[in-house]
């Protein structure tokens, strides 16, 4: 008897849920179509290639340890901490604005590196990432990127040198691993996903702000309300003429 009486409290509960909501529909109408709108906004509108270059940091005499001639980790440790230098130099105005006079590509410095990823996972290896609508350009601008670094690094070292007047031969210790693939198909825009996550996010505000509401409002709106209210039973309910 307990449990059925439970459970006709839960479905009363439910119900009273369900009313508070339906008093409120506009409100719930109105922030889920707002939250939608914001999830379409953010989409983006147009097709984007994705191609990567990828760099690799070291020389084999700068890897070797010169008294062993062994692999030193010493020396491996320096150089995934250099490749971590490395990649946030990469994505830089001057080397973007190289890469775009390099290719002669009709692209603006500053766009170009909000569509640019540089990562490295605590290795030799750093990767370059571009995207663009063009996929041709895409995989242009992504080794224009790597190349344009290394010249941009070799260009400041032999600067230095100059100005220290300390010449040195050795080998810029960075080089292009493998060059950027031309990628078929386009990146997935996320529609979808932005639409449901729009949607779940929509329906949360919504049910905060009616909740809130009705917390706020002490206003009597059915007999169930009254007896929650004072904790005694209605005895006779007086019918609305209107």
């Amino acid at each position: 008897m307990s449990v059925a009486r439970a459970s006709q409290e839960q479905t009363i509960e439910l119900l009273r849920y369900l009313q508070v909501v339906r008093r409120h529909w506009v409100l719930v109408a109105v922030t889920i179509a707002a939250t939608l709108a914001a999830a379409v906004a953010v989409t983006p509108r147009e097709e984007r290639y994705a191609a990567e270059a990828t760099l690799f940091v070291g020389t084999p005499p700068v890897n070797l340890d010169p008294n062993s001639g062994e692999a030193s980790s010493d020396r491996l440790i320096g150089l995934s901490y250099l490749a971590a230098t490395f990649a946030e130099m990469i994505d830089s105005y001057p080397v973007a604005e190289r890469a775009v006079t390099g290719i002669d590509a009709d692209r603006d410095p500053e766009d170009l590196l909000d569509h640019v990823e540089v990562t490295t996972t605590g290795t030799q290896l750093i990767t370059v990432e571009v995207t663009d609508p063009d996929p041709e350009t895409a995989r242009a601008l992504a080794d224009a990127m790597s190349v344009g670094f290394i010249e941009e690094l070799a260009e400041q070292e032999r600067e230095q040198q100059a100005a220290t007047g300390a010449y040195d031969d050795g080998l810029t210790p960075v080089s292009l691993f493998a060059p950027a693939r031309l990628p078929d198909e386009p990146q997935p825009r996320g529609m979808g996903r932005n639409v449901l996550l729009g949607l779940l996010f929509g329906a949360l505000v919504a049910a905060g702000l009616v909740l809130l509401l009705e917390y706020l409002d002490l206003t009597v709106h059915e007999a169930e309300d009254a007896e929650r209210r004072i904790g005694l039973p209605v005895l006779g309910v007086i019918p609305d003429s209107a």
